[in-house]
Formats: C-alpha cells, sequence, structure tokens
C-alpha cells in the first residue's frame, strides 16, 4: 500500500514494526492483530490513531473487527488528513 509510505507518527514516518502490523491487518484482520494495530498513530498532524481513522469511516454497523477495505479507507483518510485534503472536499476555493 502506497499510503503506508506516507503515514508518519509523532516521531516520523513509521517504524517498519508498526507497518508490517498494518499490512497485517489488512491481509489477515484478526482480533488479537486489531488490538495492537488499532492504537498505531498513523497520522501527526492531526494526532489520528488507526482506531479513531476507522470510527470516521466505517459504516455504522460496524463489527467488532473491521475489514480490509476499511482498514484501506482508514489509512487514506488519515493520509489526505494529514496533507491537509479530508475527503472530497473542493479544492478550487
Amino acid at each position: 500500500m502506497k499510503e503506508l509510505t506516507e503515514c508518519k507518527n509523532l516521531y516520523g514516518p513509521l517504524p517498519e514494526r508498526d507497518i508490517r502490523l498494518l499490512i497485517s491487518m489488512v491481509h489477515q484482520p484478526s482480533t488479537e492483530i486489531w488490538e495492537l494495530a488499532r492504537r498505531v498513530v498513523i497520522s501527526a498532524a492531526p494526532v489520528m490513531t488507526l482506531d479513531m481513522a476507522v470510527k470516521l469511516v466505517a459504516p455504522p454497523h460496524l463489527k467488532d473487527v473491521p475489514d480490509p477495505f476499511t482498514i484501506r479507507r482508514a489509512i487514506r483518510y488519515a493520509v489526505r488528513a494529514q496533507k491537509g485534503r479530508r475527503g472530497r472536499q473542493n479544492q478550487w476555493r
């Protein structure tokens, strides 16, 4: 996922450990991996964890463990928010 290289925590780029955790969450979602991955900071400004990003993009009937599509959407949302482009807002202003 290209977006993972653009994610930043409060100290800079994500460490390899966090990247592997997020990749495993996309490929093999499970409760154990979710409990570890949900606390990973994926956007430094605004500060946003994976769990916060998932709650912003997930449908209201989300199960305990988000599906891979929702995880990808959350990561993409956090990267765009970090760059100052939230969602599909008009950029022509």
